[in-house]
């Protein structure tokens, strides 16, 4: 019975990395039909099939039959699963919700689960909630990607936060995390959209000396920047 379960639950983790709800939903009916009894794996991976396509409905049905079935509470997967689902579909309440329920069972939200929840909110221009959030992941020992530190350069810039933003750049770098140039431009183009040459130029010639050949839009921004302050000066 175990080797059955586990080939059905590898078929399961196959669907549910290619975000297919409905054959995930397939084998689980298989499943109940041929009676192999699930296991956490196995709703983790149903839950999991419907979050990558943001369908929290469904992931919240799966979510509540594990419950149902098992008589016991999610694993960190399941939650994390979940409250990715929500994040994707910008439902950043109640992911921060599962989130708070996560920690008071102890358990840990998976980095890309952080990185899902931190792009939510920065979507929603809450600079300082992505902030907080990213200082969770790393208090609970996880450690920082590139991707939570595009979020952070990401949400900065939006919120008009250069040298913030240049910040978490600097702080990429010395992670030797290699920023590239869509990070640069970022930091560039919100300290010219703010009116700050020096800081717009400063990235640029950091752009520069790491390697990476500015490009005209850059130029460009850093000159108008320039030109801005000089008419207010005037």
């Amino acid at each position: 019975a175990e080797a059955l379960r586990m080939f059905e639950n590898t078929r399961l983790k196959a669907y549910a990395n290619a975000g297919d709800c409905k054959g995930a939903t397939k084998v689980y009916k298989q499943m109940k039909s041929s009676r192999i009894s699930p296991n956490k794996k196995t709703f983790g991976k149903l839950i999991e099939s419907a979050a990558k396509l943001g369908n929290v409905k469904l992931a919240i049905k799966w979510f509540e039959e594990l419950k149902r079935v098992l008589g016991e509470q999610p694993d960190g997967h399941c939650f994390s699963a979940l409250i990715s689902g929500h994040a994707k579909r910008g439902n950043t309440k109640e992911a921060t919700e599962l989130f708070a329920c996560m920690k008071s069972l102890t358990l840990t939200p998976s980095t890309e689960c952080y990185g899902n929840v931190m792009d939510s909110f920065a979507k929603n221009g809450e600079w300082a909630e992505v902030l907080v959030l990213f200082n969770q992941s790393v208090s609970v020992g996880l450690t920082p990607d590139a991707v939570k530190y595009s979020i952070l350069i990401n949400s900065f810039a939006k919120a008009g936060k250069s040298e913030e933003a240049g910040h978490w750049l600097e702080m990429m770098r010395i992670k030797e995390l290699r920023p590239d140039a869509p990070h640069y431009q970022t930091v560039i183009h919100s300290a010219a959209r703010n009116s700050k040459p020096h800081v717009a130029n400063h990235w640029l010639d950091r752009m520069a000396c790491a390697g990476i050949s500015p490009d005209v839009e850059s130029f460009n921004a850093v000159i108008a920047a320039a030109a801005s302050v000089g008419r207010l000066a005037s």
